[in-house]
């Protein structure tokens, strides 16, 4: 049977339910780190998905999405590439190439960054939007490897590609949200609050790091699927950076919902860098690896 805190996750400290579940049962784990459903907004959806990914370690002993039809639908099949200049100079699109690899071409008067996209409904409007795909790794800080999405109106496609790097995320371009390199897990509880001396009240909530997404078609409805690091006491060799989408300890699936205000829109990238769960998004089910969970997520 699903193992599942979401009926407890309500009560004063989630945390310490999800320890207790798994210090109760970890004598009767089979598998060495099988996924735990931690939290629960939809259980028909989530059960389902925690049928999927823990029967795929038991066949596998890995994930195996592409053998899902909830995650094999989607192909990346719209390319484009953004222009970002170099200093003052004005592109000249005569410059020979000085050098390129999968992610980008240098030039002397400017760099081309290429992406891939699609076209779905990703926010289940009855309208597609075009969905922007970014892989991050070795050319990263500290080699990172986690994926980034961008979203956009339908009508965007033509005026991305060749564009500036400084028209990439603005409401003139059509640009939506994005989910990128950190997720704030706001149905987890707050994980630290700051009281300053001004008065001022800060809170931290436990984060979903440096994401592997995947767009997940279920029931004809589209979530966002993101398999990261949550917070542990992993550090050091242990905690490797270019890990594969197995070695990430636990998933968010998550739905998007934008409001399409323009100026929510442009102070967007800001608002993602202060760490506040996002209005824009309704968390539908968490799952975390045993191992994960008996190293102590989010237990300060």
């Amino acid at each position: 049977m699903p193992i599942n805190c979401a009926s407890r996750l309500y009560m004063n400290n989630k945390i310490k339910c999800l320890l207790l579940i798994f210090s109760g049962l970890y004598a009767t784990v089979v598998q060495a780190d099988n996924y735990l459903l931690t939290m629960s907004q939809d259980d028909k959806a989530c059960q389902r998905l925690y049928q999927l990914f823990n029967g795929d370690l038991m066949t596998n002993g890995k994930l195996a999405l592409e053998e899902h039809e909830e995650f094999n639908w989607l192909k990346w099949d719209q390319p484009y590439f953004i222009i970002r200049q170099k200093s003052e100079l004005e592109p000249n699109f005569e410059d020979e190439l000085l050098s390129e690899n999968e992610y980008e071409q240098e030039y002397a008067s400017y760099t081309k960054y290429f992406y891939k996209g699609a076209f779905f409904d990703v926010d289940n409007n009855g309208v597609d939007e075009f969905i922007s795909f970014e892989r991050r790794g070795p050319h990263t800080y500290q080699n990172r490897a986690y994926d980034n999405i961008y979203i956009y109106k339908k009508d965007s496609y033509k005026r991305l590609r060749g564009a500036k790097s400084d028209q990439q995320f603005s409401p003139a371009i059509g640009y939506v949200g994005r989910f990128t390199n950190s997720y704030v897990l706001k149905e987890y509880p707050i994980k630290r609050k700051t009281v300053y001396t001004t008065g001022a009240i800060s809170h931290s909530w436990p984060n979903l790091s440096d994401p592997y997404i995947r767009p997940l078609l279920l029931d004809k409805t589209y979530y966002i699927a993101s398999f990261g690091n949550v917070d542990t006491r992993i550090t050091g060799q242990e905690f490797i950076f270019n890990q594969s989408i197995d070695e990430k300890n636990a998933i968010a699936i998550v739905k998007f919902i934008p409001s399409y205000d323009a100026e929510k829109i442009e102070n967007q990238p800001r608002l993602l860098s202060t760490g506040q769960p996002s209005n824009e998004t309704q968390d539908i089910c968490y799952f975390v690896k045993t191992q994960a969970i008996q190293q102590g997520v989010g237990d300060d």
